[in-house]
């Protein structure tokens, strides 16, 4: 088995309601998982979680001249990113891990108003030879 990455894809309603939420600033849409684990084996402790449906709370709008991000609370399951975060969009340029850079920085931020909360799904996809 090839490494891959384990994260959290928005059902298709939660991707509506973060996009209404949180409009996309640049071209490039994303919109569409947050990372779990990058560049991982699909080990025991990760099987178990494929397929379970997990809650996300959204709680602020970043961005820079480049990238938008929402940083967001999860429930009762981790990221290995330092500010676990859904990436919006970017700059046609720009790569969507860049969110990571962008939140290390200062950079605009808006919180989200209210407490919404969101759901997707967790998956393991594989990493092409």
């Amino acid at each position: 088995m090839n490494k891959g990455i384990l994260w959290l894809v928005l059902t298709e309603e939660s991707n509506k309601k973060l996009l209404k939420v949180a409009p996309p600033i640049y071209s490039n849409v994303f919109a569409h998982h947050v990372t779990l684990h990058h560049d991982t084996y699909l080990t025991n402790k990760y099987k178990d979680l494929i397929g379970n449906t997990k809650e996300i709370t959204l709680k602020n709008n970043c961005y820079n001249e480049k990238i938008q991000a929402v940083t967001i609370c999860l429930t009762n399951i981790t990221s290995q990113n330092e500010f676990p975060h859904i990436t919006i969009s970017a700059q046609d340029d720009v790569k969507g891990v860049e969110s990571n850079s962008l939140l290390r920085v200062n950079n605009n931020s808006t919180p989200i108003d209210g407490e919404i909360t969101i759901e997707g799904l967790v998956e393991f996809k594989e990493f092409s030879k």
